[in-house]
């Protein structure tokens, strides 16, 4: 409501001015929220509403908006005439013309002209910006500044309703409006002209031309009116005293003339430096905002400019270093440098063109901290493109390094956190698949201890009863009750979401306990095991628990790959060796083998060839394979079948075993 308040009050003064256009409300629309807005604009302005482009100056090249950082689409249009209606959605900081306006309006708070441009329509016009600010207060910063303007209030003005060929006198006088920072003969400036002079060259040169100019009266268009009569042979027809008159006139203007055009001269040197000064403000304030740091020299190389970042680096004042030679000011060393560097600031004046900084220059600050940075050197032209100085950018890597390791170390600390996840929802996985095995394992100690026990009762109540016999009932139910607690903290061990540490492993007792987990499944699908152990296999280093879910994902996958085939087929061959200071883990079966197009994304995640499969089971064992300094890898066998293997090293003494679980 505060900004349909404060847009009605500027287009009242806009008016009270020239109301002879139409008036456009622009909002300011950042690049991310583009879509967001165009979605709202459909539905409360116009279905195909969208932000675009196009030539003001007669090109009817519409097009969608180019991606930039912002936009000042226009979304409001008083009055809605229908012709006109395709300027919805035209983004008018996109025109160089405008966006000069809109810049100066943005950075005085007032009302500012734009430059003159060719009606779509016919003719010619200019538009009148007026920036309105979310705050009271806008920041004296120009890009804080930008963003605070929120919105832009135009007003267009129709050149063709300002001058009329009804209104002029005789056919001898031209009236023309243009811009006043242009010169008058200047097309770009020229708003409107009417009947111009057709007169012959030797009336324009031999005769006098009176011209008249009158500014507008308005402190936010910067026009002049102009009316020229040129005089022409008619006037040696008239009496003497008008002859004599004319002369005097003539004189008394030419005079006129000289003053007026040396007026004009001090007008354009007064608005040539005022842009100057304007432009060089600007750009001291860019040289202080950026964050990297910024170094002008003269053409001998001495330092005449610094920006706050380069003292902040350098440690040194612009007042210590002003007029001093660059080698002395930023003394460059080169780390680790098996020749001779030429030096970059000497390269670039006497090459005339851009020069890196070296990958390894260093600088050392007044700690006596060695800094790593780089950057360029890069000449400067004249306006007659004569060599003036150069310019160094150069910005300061440590804190960037660092953010970089940091981002790595986060990023590997979520890889951990991740695959040990997934390695626990696996197991719990396969633990459901395996509930009928694991359900027979234990029930077998149970029942073997409820013979025992029933025995021994009888035993006690018959009247010969044995002591040996008795005795020897209830160690072999101890034995059974031993067994079944082993199946339950083997069980839980392999399903539990511990720390995963490494420790000694020898891979034959990883394989014995695979096996005897799996025996009611390796049972239930008629599969043979065949194992080729070595003896006295060295112990490797390694976590056990993952250890075990490596082969029994390996088995697992032997089992289900031999389904459809005859049961004296159903083996799985698994082997044990040492190879050049490596243990070596083969698990071999009789089955199809691996499809040629899925061999080569064997463990990507994800990728699965069972109907109801996760594809996680080979990804995260190739994973728990590669934490431990080996690597898993599988291929058909010529006779039918596939082949896993993996290989770790050898555990020497003295190994510290690491806990290789998220740390806080």
């Amino acid at each position: 409501r505060a900004a349909v308040a404060e847009t009605g009050t500027i287009l009242n003064s806009l008016n009270n001015c020239l109301d002879l256009g139409g008036h456009f409300m622009q909002p300011r629309i950042e690049l991310a929220h583009l879509h967001e807005f165009e979605r709202e604009a459909q539905h409360s302005i116009r279905a195909d509403y969208q932000i675009r482009d196009f030539g003001l100056d007669g090109e009817r090249s519409w097009r969608r908006a180019a991606p930039r950082p912002f936009y000042y689409p226009v979304t409001f249009m008083e009055p809605p005439i229908a012709s006109a209606s395709p300027v919805l959605g035209l983004d008018v900081y996109a025109d160089k013309k405008l966006q000069l306006a809109i810049d100066e309006s943005v950075m005085t708070q007032k009302i500012i002209a734009s430059a003159p441009f060719n009606l779509v329509e016919g003719g010619r016009g200019y538009i009148l910006f007026k920036a309105l600010f979310n705050t009271s207060s806008p920041s004296a910063d120009y890009f804080t500044r930008q963003q605070q303007a929120t919105r832009l209030v135009s007003l267009l003005i129709s050149a063709k309703n300002l001058l009329h060929a009804d209104e002029l006198p005789p056919s001898n006088m031209t009236m023309r409006l243009f811009h006043k920072q242009y010169q008058p003969d200047d097309v770009s400036g020229q708003i409107y002209a009417l009947n111009e002079m057709k007169k012959s060259s030797v009336e324009r040169h031999l005769l006098p031309l009176f011209t008249y100019e009158h500014a507008i009266p308005s402190e936010f268009q910067p026009f002049l009116f102009e009316t020229q009569r040129q005089i022409g042979w008619e006037v040696f027809r008239l009496s003497g005293l008008v002859v004599s008159a004319c002369v005097t006139l003539l004189l008394t203007l030419l005079g006129a003339m000289a003053f007026n055009w040396r007026r004009m001269q001090q007008e354009e040197t007064r608005l040539a430096n005022e842009l100057l000064y304007r432009e060089r403000d600007r750009a001291f304030v860019t040289l202080r905002s950026i964050t990297d740091a910024v170094m002008t020299l003269n053409s001998d190389g001495v330092v005449e400019y610094v920006n706050p970042a380069a003292e902040a680096i350098l440690q040194k004042k612009l007042a210590d270093i002003q007029g001093k030679q660059v080698t002395a000011v930023m003394a460059l060393r080169y780390e680790l440098s098996t020749s001779k560097i030429v030096d970059p600031f000497s390269q670039c004046i006497a090459d005339q063109r851009v020069v890196d900084l070296p990958d390894n220059a260093v600088i050392q600050d007044n700690d006596g901290q060695r800094k790593l940075i780089e950057g360029n050197v890069s000449p400067l032209f004249g306006s007659q493109q004569e060599f003036i100085g150069a310019v160094v950018a150069f910005r300061d890597m440590g804190p960037i390094r660092k953010k970089a390791l940091e981002a790595i170390e986060a990023s590997e600390k979520r890889l951990r956190q991740h695959q040990v996840e997934l390695a626990h929802v696996a197991r719990l996985n396969t633990m459901g698949e395996m509930a009928a095995g694991i359900a027979h394992e234990i029930n077998q100690p149970l029942a073997a201890i409820l013979s025992y026990n029933q025995a021994c009762i009888r035993m006690l109540q018959s009247d010969d009863a044995n002591d040996d016999e008795i005795i020897q009932a209830m160690k072999s139910s101890a034995l059974q009750s031993k067994r079944a607690a082993e199946i339950i903290t083997r069980l839980r061990a392999f399903v539990s979401k511990k720390s995963s540490k490494t420790a000694p492993v020898d891979l034959n007792q990883v394989i014995h306990n695979v096996l005897s987990l799996s025996e009611h499944h390796l049972k239930d699908f008629q599969v043979i095991t065949e194992t080729e152990l070595m003896y006295g296999l060295p112990v490797v280093t390694a976590d056990p628990i993952g250890m075990e879910q490596v082969v029994l994902n390996l088995v697992r996958n032997g089992m289900e790959a031999m389904q459809e085939f005859p049961t004296d087929a159903r083996i799985i061959h698994i082997q044990t060796a040492v190879q050049e200071s490596r243990v070596v883990l083969t698990v071999r079966d009789g089955g199809a083998g691996i499809p040629a197009e899925v061999l080569p994304h064997l463990f990507d995640p994800f990728l699965t060839t069972k109907d109801n499969g996760m594809g996680l089971g080979l990804t995260i064992s190739y994973s728990i394979v590669e934490s431990y300094g080996g690597t898993l890898s599988a291929k058909n066998l010529p006779h039918g079948g596939a082949e896993f293997s993996f290989s770790l090293a050898i555990r020497y003494p003295n190994i510290v075993d690491l806990d290789l679980s998220e740390r806080e």
